[in-house]
């Protein structure tokens, strides 16, 4: 009786709290991602797809460079190659600001804010690059993760 105490006891001591308190977040975005073109521009059919927890996997959040549309958890933004903003908004800021129909031309980069509150996968395709898949998972004591993504030509009709 008293060696299984003993044991208990022990085990306890042994499993103690983790030293380092967790980092207050705030508000912010759980990922950041910046998508250019390994080879240079991306098209104008560009399409970007956020699948979360939360969402319904059927039909993920998409942001589009030839359209604009409403968003809940995903906000993109043109970039330059420098990661400059180029259209002087966030795309989905009440489905009004940012890259909409109006853009005609390549670009170079998107920069995408993801608030999905916890793990997602980004895909990204267009007609010069097939669909090409990221998986995001936030990082303990990590705010809000910055990744870059350069998304690579091939045969996209597999």
């Amino acid at each position: 009786m008293c060696i299984r105490f003993w044991c208990s006891a022990l085990l306890l001591l042994a499993c103690g709290h983790d030293p380092r308190p967790p980092v207050p977040c705030g508000s912010g975005a759980d990922f950041v991602v910046t998508i250019n073109a390994e080879d240079g521009l991306l098209p104008r059919d560009t399409v970007v797809r956020v699948y979360y927890g939360a969402g319904d996997p059927e039909h993920p959040e998409e942001f589009r460079l030839d359209a604009t549309t409403p968003h809940f958890v995903l906000f993109c933004e043109l970039i330059d190659r420098e990661g400059n903003a180029i259209d002087g908004g966030i795309s989905g800021v009440g489905g009004e600001a940012g890259a909409g129909s109006d853009i005609a031309d390549p670009v170079e980069g998107i920069r995408c804010q993801l608030w999905t509150d916890g793990s997602a996968q980004l895909e990204v395709e267009s007609s010069l690059h097939p669909t090409q898949r990221l998986n995001l998972t936030p990082k303990k004591n990590v705010c809000t993760q910055q990744t870059a993504f350069s998304v690579k030509r091939g045969d996209a009709g597999t």
